[in-house]
């Protein structure tokens, strides 16, 4: 009962989508910032909506004066800031107002107190009461004393994330940026540990889905909430594999390769991880993925954040015979090799040296990063235990782990390297006889790492429930093709995504054929890369779709705790301020 209880606050804490605390906040270089301003007037009709960059130190006061003109917008000095008092000619009265809107939530600051984040949208609303949209949100520390902020106004249709930023004020939400959604580590300073994480509810209900992809309902009550727990103790007789594991039958393998195959061809989403899969398991990719990718990478002009979104393209780019040296007019594996690691913790790492070693690049001789430093660093951070978290401060988990071993897997047979991987072995072989290990995912992870070092995952080498790791893997298979988290539960896109290259790699090493990631480059697909270029609308230069919401530029060492959102109010301006303290 313990251990069913660790593992459903494991789950969610894994599906709260967070960020490594290493991953979050370091500061970019003095780089624009790109936030789309729109300005709606009388009964929400759009008098403009321009995305425009803006510098580091800009408010959203600037971005809007920026799009507007500084012609177009009036406004008021008073002791606590600014308070827009007209925008292209529509003027604030007693009884009309300009409301303030960051990605949908009701301000709780002024536009010129409010430093924009990369991808934010930012919103200036002509209107006579706040909108009809209302939730309620709450954040309870480990002091169980909860903030509450009550009736906050919403528009469009944002998500819980959002409001959560918004509220609290980006600097004090710190999170790691995964490919599968975001995963909180730290609100207001008070970071996730190992035994500890931000559970999401709402109106009193834990969610199975992150705060990212939960969109705001009226009259909602959303809370996070620091939830802690005690791992199980270990149980006597569980810490050797067992010795007769059950072996995988290879016909059961082979139909089900191929029932996952088709599944996902039929019904996943598909990504870069997908596209690698069919890849690489003898499928066809669908001729609009990389057309799409093209115009993905053509919208950002190149640019991302963060390191892995450079890594899954280059990836899902050679799976779709692509180059990623000269895709859409960009070289994506430049991002790479002089991007900056620190942000994203050790799956940022470990997914950039496998990455560089996927096909045949160039790396210059002054890069930033190259496979021998990213070897390093790997290394230099393995944990006591053998393991690699994404966040070492807060232990080792088994699927940083096994990422870590398929990117070391090229180097296995070197004097540094060895060691590192015989130790992460034997952390993950300990932690599967153990019971500790029961999500799809992290046993997918294993299965590619084992196949990449060129070992048998339907061997005991490995083993769990009884099972030969493949075996094990094979239990979270639903009979349709997808795979479940946990089993017993719903199949899903992530898990699926995750099982299918599991279920590709063991077949390669089987046909001897070497790593999941490895692609043959064709210098020549760069050209067949661009897509045809349309000229931008006016005020919608590099208008397109963002990746994600970018990690903010804060600083990492200290959480900086700026009391965002209070009111500066003097006893002659009291009544003034509260009356529109949501104005901008």
């Amino acid at each position: 009962m313990a251990r069913n209880q660790y593992v459903k606050l494991m789950l969610a804490w894994m599906l709260v989508f967070t960020v490594f605390a290493g991953g979050l906040g370091q500061k970019a270089a003095a780089a624009a910032v790109t936030v789309t301003v729109k300005v709606l007037g009388e009964k929400g009709t759009v008098l403009s909506e321009k995305q425009t960059e803006i510098g580091e130190t800009d408010t959203a006061f600037d971005a809007l004066v920026k799009t507007s003109g500084t012609d177009a917008v009036k406004y008021e000095q008073y002791s606590f800031g600014k308070m827009i008092t007209g925008i292209s000619g529509l003027p604030a009265t007693d009884t009309v107002y300009w409301g303030f809107y960051i990605n949908g939530i009701s301000a709780m600051t002024g536009a010129d107190s409010y430093k924009p984040q990369a991808g934010d949208t930012l919103t200036f609303r002509y209107e006579s009461e706040p909108p009809a949209g209302k939730v309620n949100l709450v954040i309870k520390g480990k002091d169980n004393q909860p903030k509450e902020f009550k009736d906050i106004a919403f528009i469009d249709k944002p998500n819980a994330f959002q409001l959560l930023q918004t509220v609290a004020g980006p600097e004090n939400v710190s999170y790691v940026q995964y490919d599968f959604g975001k995963m909180i580590s730290s609100i207001y300073g008070l970071e996730a540990t190992n035994t500890s994480f931000w559970g999401f509810y709402v109106n009193g209900e834990s969610q199975m889905v992150g705060a990212e992809s939960y969109s705001l309902k009226n009259g909602e009550t959303i809370a996070f909430n620091f939830d802690t727990f005690a791992p199980p103790a270990e149980e006597p007789g569980k810490s050797e594999p067992e010795k007769d594991a059950e072996v995988y039958p290879a016909d059961k393998f082979a139909s089900d390769l191929n029932g996952t195959l088709e599944h996902v061809l039929k019904n996943n989403p598909l990504g870069e991880w997908e596209a690698i899969a069919l890849k690489q398991g003898g499928k066809p990719i669908p001729e609009d993925y990389l057309k799409e990718v093209a115009k993905k990478v053509a919208d950002r002009k190149g640019q991302f954040r963060n390191i892995t979104d450079y890594e899954r393209y280059t990836l899902g780019i050679l799976a779709a015979g692509g180059n990623p040296e000269n895709f859409a007019g960009y070289n994506l594996v430049e991002g790479i090799y002089n991007g900056d690691f620190t942000r994203q913790g050790l799956n940022g790492a470990a997914y950039g040296l496998i990455a560089l070693d996927s096909a045949d690049f160039s790396v210059p001789a002054d890069a930033k990063w190259n496979q021998e430093k990213l070897k390093a660093h790997l290394i230099a951070n393995q944990g006591g235990d053998g393991g690699w978290g994404l966040d070492m401060e807060a232990g080792s988990d088994p699927d940083t782990t096994a990422m870590v071993l398929t990117a070391l897997s090229p180097y296995k047979d070197e004097a540094a390297v060895k060691p590192a991987i015989e130790k992460g072995l034997a952390y993950l072989k300990q932690l599967f006889a153990a019971g500790k290990v029961d999500s799809s995912p992290a046993t997918a992870q294993v299965v590619i790492a084992l196949s990449a070092l060129g070992l048998d995952a339907n061997t005991g080498i490995i083993t769990a429930d009884g099972k030969t790791l493949l075996g094990y893997l094979a239990s979270f298979r639903h009979a349709n093709g997808g795979f479940a988290w946990k089993a017993g539960d719903e199949a899903d896109p992530l898990s699926t995504a995750q099982g299918v290259q599991a279920l590709v790699a063991y077949q390669l090493y089987k046909d001897g054929k070497g790593s999941l990631y490895t692609f043959a480059l064709d210098p020549s697909a760069g050209e067949n890369s661009v897509i045809e270029q349309k000229a931008p609308e006016a005020g919608k230069e590099g208008a397109g779709e963002q990746e994600g919401h970018r990690l903010p530029d804060t600083a990492t060492n200290g959480y900086t705790m700026i009391a965002i959102g209070m009111f500066l109010l003097a006893a002659g301006g009291i009544l003034l301020a509260a009356t529109r303290r949501k104005r901008a």
